[in-house]
């Protein structure tokens, strides 16, 4: 028999975990797309952060997708998210996907788009049974 507090644990490891991170100038833009992103599916674990903090926030949320303002730093030390969305502030300067190794742009993409990149990193996640715990 499982306790409610491992309950608890399991649902939050398996949850798919989005991390939202822009410069400060842009704390409003994070987080109203972290909001839109939650409203539209709830059942997401989204988190904000300054873009400062990004590499220790990564390291401590271990995220699925990470959607910030800047490019991945460091490909070695992000090997195993499946999804990274460089987002682009300036709606003429293309925005920059990558989903389990497949890359491409997008210019001034919509909120639909962002959520397909989730529903596919969620299908991946499905698919593997290293990342989502299952037997």
């Amino acid at each position: 028999m499982v306790c409610a507090e491992e309950q608890r644990e399991v649902r939050s490891y398996n949850q798919t975990r989005i991390l939202v991170a822009f410069e400060d100038d842009y704390r409003a833009y994070a987080d109203a797309l972290a909001k839109a992103i939650s409203a539209a599916r709830p059942q997401l674990d989204v988190a904000t952060v300054g873009l400062e903090a990004l590499q220790t926030e990564v390291a401590r949320l271990d995220p699925h997708v990470i959607i910030c303002s800047s490019p991945n730093p460091a490909t070695e030390q992000q090997e195993g998210k499946l999804a990274w969305v460089e987002l682009s502030v300036d709606p003429h300067r293309p925005s920059k996907f990558c989903v389990s190794g497949r890359r491409w742009e997008s210019l001034n993409p919509s909120l639909e788009e962002l959520l397909g990149v989730v529903e596919e990193t969620e299908q991946l996640l499905v698919g593997s049974s290293r990342r989502s715990g299952a037997c």
